[in-house]
């Protein structure tokens, strides 16, 4: 009897905690993210500077803005 228990709690709290997700996981899916909107702001950019449009003082200093919001 003893068994069955041992493996029933076992079984129980082996897939509770796959399916929780990981700090790092965590910290790799924001990173990706924070990647993903750096990438899209600069293209921007750089797609206004190849047409000769000007840019915000603001825009000059977007990865210092962007950063100060995660720290």
């Amino acid at each position: 009897m003893y068994g069955f228990y041992a493996a029933f709690l076992q079984q129980i709290f082996c897939s509770a905690s796959q399916m929780l997700p990981k700090p790092l996981d965590i910290l790799r899916k924001g990173l990706k993210s924070l990647q993903d909107k750096v990438a899209v702001k600069k293209d921007h950019l750089l797609a206004q500077l190849a047409d000769k449009k000007s840019i915000t003082s603001l825009d000059e200093h977007w990865p210092l803005t962007t950063l100060r919001i995660f720290l």
